[in-house]
C-alpha cells in the first residue's frame, strides 16, 4: 500500500504509521467511505481493526473485513452489528475456529443475531409434514 500527502504539490510519502494516525483523524462520513475501504486493505492491524468502528462503510468494505484472520480485527468486528448482520456461515464458522475466548464469548452473546443473519440467507425448507422448518444448509 502506497499513501502520500500532497500540500500545494509538496509530496510526502507516508508510512504505516503516519496513516494509522491519519485514519484516527478523519470524520466518519460519507466522503471518507472510500478511503475506508482503502485503508481496510492496510497491512496494519491497527488501522484494521479501527476501520471496523467507522458507521460509514462500504458493504464491500465490511465482506473485505469479514475476510480478515487476525484475531484482533476479528474481536472488533464480532461487537459490530453491521458486521454480525453481514455474516454468513462460513465466517460464522471460521470466527468459531479460532477458539479465541473473547471471539466465542461475542459468539454466544450474539447468537440470536447470528442465527437470524445466518437464516435470512438460507430460505426456509418443508419438512415431510408441510410445515415450514428453518434449516441451515450444509454446504
Amino acid at each position: 500500500m502506497t499513501a502520500e500527502l500532497i500540500i500545494n504539490n509538496v509530496r510526502l510519502e507516508l508510512g504505516h504509521k503516519e496513516l494509522n494516525e491519519i485514519s484516527y483523524t478523519l470524520d466518519d462520513c460519507k466522503r471518507t467511505k472510500d478511503i475506508y475501504h482503502e485503508l481496510a486493505q492496510s497491512p496494519s492491524t491497527e488501522t484494521r481493526s479501527y476501520i471496523v468502528s467507522a458507521k460509514n462503510l462500504h458493504a464491500k468494505t465490511v465482506r473485505l473485513l469479514l475476510s480478515d484472520h487476525q484475531i484482533e480485527v476479528m474481536r472488533s468486528m464480532i461487537r459490530k452489528d453491521k458486521f454480525i448482520s453481514a455474516m454468513k456461515k462460513e465466517d460464522i464458522e471460521r470466527f468459531i475456529n479460532t477458539i479465541d475466548p473473547e471471539i466465542l464469548i461475542s459468539i454466544v452473546k450474539n447468537i440470536s443475531d447470528l442465527t437470524n443473519s445466518v437464516l435470512s440467507i438460507v430460505p426456509p425448507q418443508k419438512s415431510h409434514n408441510n410445515s415450514l422448518n428453518p434449516q441451515i444448509s450444509q454446504a
